[in-house]
């Protein structure tokens, strides 16, 4: 894991409009290691989807609902009001930040 996300900051550096994984792979791949139990694997996941898209509401659900699952409330709740001022109306955010 660690090495694959070494190997796509080397070639962003190289070309700063390297964009090998859409947002969509990104949170399949991300959410594959969530369900599968590797919480850590996939929160690294959710952070690359984050640099690589950080202008979308949805990465950032996705990072806060594997906080979320390790017990990372705080930072977890950052992530969907992060989420909610790139989309007001997401409903998703709002319901988990009132469980939260």
């Amino acid at each position: 894991m660690e090495a694959a996300i070494q190997d796509y900051h080397n070639s962003k550096k190289q070309d700063p409009n390297y964009r090998p994984f859409d947002e969509r792979f990104l949170m399949d791949k991300g959410y594959a290691y969530l369900d599968g139990g590797k919480v850590e694997d996939a929160k690294k996941i959710f952070a690359l989807n984050i640099e690589s898209h950080p202008t979308s509401w949805q990465v950032y659900n996705n990072l806060a609902e594997a906080h979320s699952k390790s017990g990372e409330r705080d930072s977890a709740v950052l992530l969907y009001k992060k989420s909610l001022e790139l989309e007001p109306e997401n409903n998703w955010a709002t319901e988990k930040l009132k469980m939260l």
